[in-house]
């Protein structure tokens, strides 16, 4: 009976462990964000960098990538980041935008 119990404790463990820490999106390096320039990089500069994007779509006529991670560690916190490009018809970086919240980025000079 004690062996059951303690079977039960550990699957329980284990379970409760996999569930508090949660990830959505493909983590993307945040330190190539500073080379990027308007009119200047490329969209086959941007996928080398950070991989296929998360979501693509359309910003008044313009192709958007977007790039997306959530990290949640513990119940109750969630961290988050999202890099968000426009496109001109050139396939260079018309403009971008990155935000996050991850304490160790939120320090960084971008």
């Amino acid at each position: 009976m004690a062996m059951y119990k303690y079977k039960w404790l550990v699957t329980f463990v284990i379970i409760i462990a996999s569930v508090a820490c949660i990830s959505f999106g493909n983590n993307f390096n945040t330190e190539k964000i500073r080379q990027i320039e308007n009119d200047i990089t490329t969209k086959a500069q941007i996928r080398a960098w950070f991989g296929h994007p998360h979501m693509t779509g359309i910003d008044d006529g313009d192709e958007t990538w977007i790039y997306n991670y959530s990290y949640s560690p513990t119940i109750g916190t969630t961290h988050t980041k999202n890099l968000y490009l426009i496109f001109k018809i050139d396939e260079t970086v018309k403009s971008f935008s990155f935000s996050t919240s991850f304490p160790d980025e939120i320090t960084e000079k971008l």
